[in-house]
């Protein structure tokens, strides 16, 4: 089968606009396309590739060429297009992917369908076509519903699986349809127990055992069930606290029962004192950290006075206390204070520190892994992502381990852009404050004509190309100027570039040779 592609083939101009002072003279006038090809997978070398036929312009914003695509295996290519204008210059290699699918034919219908005229089963283990056990059937093209007796009797208890199958008139079988099933023989009921014997004793004691049947006796009618007993326990002599009383019972044949456990408190409430004098007015308060300065010599803070004083806001000043447990105190002046205090910890948390960032490219996928320790206080560890490395997104989140030790985190990107794609980490507080980590920057989507780095840079830049080439080299900040500008020789495919007078921040870079112009961008740190 042959398919065609028609294509549409949109060439998109871009400029860069320069901001003040003063705007650079307008660029020559832009020469014709002259000439348009195509190649599929491989290339053969500009001029080599098949050529679409074009109307010479500046511009060509609508193009259809019919792509053959006969010969193609079935699978995944890739469609590459590109144009030659009139001063002699190729455009960038514009790629789509796309997938060729083969379908094969469908066989012919037989023109009539034979009778099915034999079905059979097995269980667990196939005998062989032909020796199941038969299950008569009306012939017929089709049996939407079929009763069959299965003998069970001899399975064992547990898991089996039921096969059936049929045979047309033709002597060709069907496929094996398999069923699962249990077998589940309920075993045969015990006997009922002998007939239940009359409860004659009740005894209890208080937390030591006596012994069976030397604890305090409880007088009972004897028979098979005591749903209530009252049993009056003296508790005039026990001491204060938690005690345990203890209860269980005899039956006419002597078996004891299972013994009965139940806590109790006795708590003797002292008798209550006079009743006090009227409260005076609580005027003033201190408080302290740890070590007492003496009454009146704590810090004070203000409040309103008043006989009873509650729900009162303090901010105390923490910030001279060193890490660890501390006690805050607090008192009021007046005709009798408590000292309150309470306890607290000052934390010296350490922040989560990043021991490394790295990152790899492989089938299309982008994996990241980050290796952490002294996580405290951390709530959450945000994967971003960005295309131009300045506007980033969350991409993935994950939660933090907040113990001590070495933890490892890994994020995927399973759809980077093609070309360079930039990465950093965003790690969150608890309190809310958050750092970032530095920006990695990996190249996605095959070999690109030049090769930049490192990325970020702090001090310089090398442009490696895959072969020798004179090449006049240009960086541009964000407001579109060309910040730095240097040609090279053709002696070496390696550029260095110097920029370590450069601020801080994202630029582009632009790749002049003869044969064309690539741009691609970098950070400085």
């Amino acid at each position: 089968m042959k398919q065609m592609i028609t294509l549409l083939l949109v060439l998109l101009g871009a400029c860069l606009q320069a901001q003040d002072p003063a705007y650079p003279p307008a660029p020559a006038a832009a020469t014709n396309i002259t000439r348009a090809e195509y190649f599929i997978d491989t290339d053969p070398g500009f001029g080599a590739g098949t050529t679409i036929p074009v109307t010479a312009a500046a511009d060509i914003p609508s193009l259809a060429a019919s792509i053959n695509t006969g010969a193609l295996t079935a699978g995944a290519h890739k469609l590459c297009v590109r144009t030659l204008s009139a001063a002699g210059n190729w455009s960038i290699t514009s790629v789509v992917q796309f997938v060729v699918d083969f379908d094969p034919a469908y066989p012919s219908v037989p023109a009539s369908l034979l009778n099915i005229v034999k079905a059979e089963y097995f269980i667990d283990t196939d005998p062989g076509f032909g020796s199941g056990f038969n299950i008569p059937v009306t012939a017929a093209t089709d049996i939407v519903s079929l009763v069959a007796g299965i003998n069970t009797a001899s399975l064992t208890a547990g898991v089996h699986q039921l096969y059936l199958r049929t045979l047309n008139a033709e002597g060709r079988w069907s496929f094996t349809a398999i069923r699962q099933f249990a077998v589940d023989f309920d075993p045969a009921y015990p006997p009922a127990p002998a007939a239940v014997q009359n409860i004659v004793k009740l005894e209890y004691f208080i937390d030591g055992d006596p012994g069976f049947g030397n604890a305090i006796d409880v007088p009972v009618l004897a028979a098979t069930d005591l749903p209530s007993v009252i049993i009056p326990v003296n508790t005039n002599l026990m001491a204060s606290g938690t005690h345990s009383i203890t209860l269980r019972t005899r039956n006419a044949e002597g078996q004891w029962s299972v013994t009965a456990i139940r806590n109790f408190i006795i708590d003797a409430d002292p008798a209550y004192p006079a009743t006090p004098s009227a409260a005076g007015i609580i005027a003033n308060a201190e408080y302290f950290f740890d070590t007492d300065p003496g009454f009146g010599s704590g810090t004070a803070f203000s409040f309103t006075p008043g006989v009873d004083v509650n729900g009162i806001s303090l901010n105390a000043n923490t910030a001279s206390l060193s890490p660890g447990p501390h006690t805050l105190y607090i008192r009021t002046m007046g005709p009798a204070s408590i000292t309150n205090f309470v306890s607290f910890n000052v934390a010296n948390v350490v922040p989560l520190q990043l021991l490394s960032l790295d990152a790899i490219e492989k089938s299309g996928v982008v994996t990241i892994e980050a290796t952490t320790t002294n996580e405290q206080n951390t709530n959450r560890i945000e994967l971003e992502k960005s295309y131009d490395g300045q506007n980033f997104t969350m991409l993935q989140l994950l939660p933090t381990h907040n113990t001590p030790g070495k933890h490892l985190y890994r994020f995927t990107d399973a759809a980077p852009q093609q070309g360079v794609n930039y990465y950093r980490l965003k790690m969150t507080d608890k309190d809310g404050r958050y750092t970032h980590s530095k920006i990695i920057v990996v190249q996605a989507g095959g070999r690109l004509p030049w090769l930049l780095y490192p990325n970020p840079a702090k001090n310089s830049i090398v442009l490696r190309g895959s072969q020798p080439v004179a090449a006049t080299v240009e960086i541009v900040n964000v407001a579109g100027a060309v910040v730095v500008q240097k040609n090279y020789g053709a002696a070496t495919a390696e550029k260095l570039v110097d920029i370590a007078k450069l601020p801080a921040g994202l630029y582009w870079v632009r790749i002049k040779t003869a044969a064309t112009t690539w741009v691609t961008n970098f950070v400085k740190e």
